[in-house]
């Protein structure tokens, strides 16, 4: 399994990369030159987070992998699930909102 590369980009933003030389600098958070934000060549999902547990995990899990598939992005899901959880687990209640993009 690969890691994925993850840095705090303010109280309630975080970004996730298979690298850590493609994730936001401080004095820029995101590269106007994004893809996937400039084209919207990318997907979203919004979870819903109860006692720190994404409820319809499994459900999210499987509509992660398939819209990455559909738009031909390479992502390691294990790992990308492995990164989100323990801030399910922080939150405890709320949104999380997971964006994934073609940089």
């Amino acid at each position: 399994m690969s890691s994925i590369a993850q840095c705090r980009l303010n109280a309630a933003w975080y970004a996730f990369a298979p690298s850590p030389a493609v994730l936001p600098t401080s004095e820029h958070a995101f590269d106007m030159d994004n893809r996937g934000l400039a084209y919207g060549d990318g997907f979203f999902t919004t979870m819903a987070v109860y006692a720190g547990d994404i409820l319809w995990a499994d459900q999210h899990r499987v509509r992660i992998i398939n819209h990455a598939q559909a738009l031909g992005l390479a992502i390691d899901s294990a790992a990308l699930w492995s990164a989100i959880m323990p801030l399910a687990e922080q939150m405890g209640e709320g949104m999380l909102k997971l964006i994934l993009t073609r940089t």
